[in-house]
């Protein structure tokens, strides 16, 4: 495909489905080269705008730092008051391997304060697929629902908690705009992705929801979205889980500039 065909094909596509410009030749690239195409494509994670594509949200935008509040209050007040409350990370292949490494880090952040340990994982396919894929579950969302990124498994916990907001408030953490979400139908499923992310982002202007989704540029490699797109996924869920930490422990005030601060460090380690 010249690049003419492939750039007009890809007009439809999410960005996180994109081919990136700076790795166009990596397949042709030597060792070293590689290594330097790889720094650049994750050095746009920190980029203030995407392809100076003007309506992205991007890490820093101020609508994505203000979410990232919202949602570290809710786990600050969660964190206060622990009865009868989970935190909840959740996600398919490597989403939920990230789940489990972080909620095993925040649990010992608890015990050795002597807190709750209330933090809780779910990686579609069990324990199991902490070390090995398992491709039937992430597309089942029933057992999705029951347990609480493949969509199917995702979507079937949110749309699950998006029925019962008396009692969850679910957070979508994804690098595509909701209106790139998609929208094939799921098998077995009377809904499709974007249904869901839709609600989700309507919910959020009454606070019962949040969607969390800064545009981080095309992947080095095209799809393999869980390469910049799991460095992020570890910086947010870091920086919401120790915000709301601080909070709750240490008395810090819950500001814009604090969350963005606290960005800024887990991005220099």
């Amino acid at each position: 495909m010249d690049h003419l065909k492939q750039s007009c094909y890809e007009l439809s596509l999410p960005v996180t489905e994109k081919s990136n410009l700076i790795s166009r030749d990596i397949d042709r690239a030597h060792s070293k080269q590689m290594v330097q195409i790889l720094k650049r494509c994750d050095a746009e994670i920190f980029e203030k705008k995407i392809n100076h594509e003007p309506f992205y949200q991007t890490l820093y935008s101020v609508p994505v730092i203000q979410t990232m509040v919202d949602v570290a209050k809710r786990v600050e007040m969660i964190l206060r008051d622990q009865e009868e409350s989970l935190i909840v990370l959740s996600g398919c292949g490597t989403s939920g391997r990230i789940a489990f490494l972080l909620v095993s880090s925040f649990n010992e952040m608890l015990k050795a304060q002597r807190q709750k340990q209330i933090c809780s994982y779910i990686i579609a396919g069990g324990d199991r697929a902490l070390l090995t894929s398992r491709e039937a579950p992430e597309d089942d969302p029933g057992l999705g629902a029951r347990m609480l990124e493949k969509a199917p498994f995702v979507a079937g916990q949110l749309d699950f908690c998006l029925n019962h907001l008396d009692i969850f408030t679910p957070v979508l953490l994804g690098f595509n705009p909701v209106h790139m979400a998609r929208s094939e139908q799921m098998q077995d499923c009377s809904f499709h992705f974007k249904d869901v992310a839709e609600r989700m982002a309507a919910e959020q202007r009454h606070k019962k929801a949040y969607v969390l989704n800064p545009v981080l540029g095309a992947e080095a490699i095209s799809g393999s979205s869980r390469m910049k797109g799991g460095s992020a996924t570890k910086i947010i869920l870091e920086t919401v889980l120790l915000a709301g930490h601080e909070a709750a422990f240490r008395d810090k005030t819950m500001t814009p500039e604090y969350v963005f601060n606290l960005q800024l460090r887990f991005n220099l380690i």
